[in-house]
C-alpha cells in the first residue's frame, strides 16, 4: 500500500514516500464516487511502529468497514515461493 511519489535520478534526490497510499487512493475514489471493486496488492504484512503498528489483516478489516468497494488484499513476497 505504499507508493513512491518521486523518481530518483542524477538530478533528483527523491521526495516523499507515501506509506498509506492505498488508503489515500481509496479515499479519493470514494470522494469522486468511483465505485469499482478494488483489491490492494502489497509487499508488506504490517505497517507502522510501536503504538501505530497494525497488521495487514487488521488494516484491511478496518478499510473494508470504511470503503464498501474494497474486496480485500493480496500479500506477496519476492523472497517466498509458496
Amino acid at each position: 500500500m505504499s507508493l513512491p511519489t518521486y523518481d530518483i535520478n542524477s538530478t533528483e534526490a527523491g521526495g516523499a514516500f507515501e506509506t498509506y497510499a492505498g488508503e489515500e487512493i481509496l479515499d479519493e475514489m470514494d470522494r469522486k464516487r468511483i465505485e469499482v471493486a478494488t483489491i490492494i496488492i502489497t509487499m508488506f504484512d504490517a505497517f507502522g511502529q510501536g503504538g501505530d503498528y497494525i497488521t495487514l489483516g487488521e488494516l484491511v478489516e478496518r478499510l473494508r468497514r470504511e470503503y464498501q468497494t474494497l474486496i480485500g488484499a493480496i500479500y506477496y513476497s519476492s523472497t517466498e515461493t509458496s
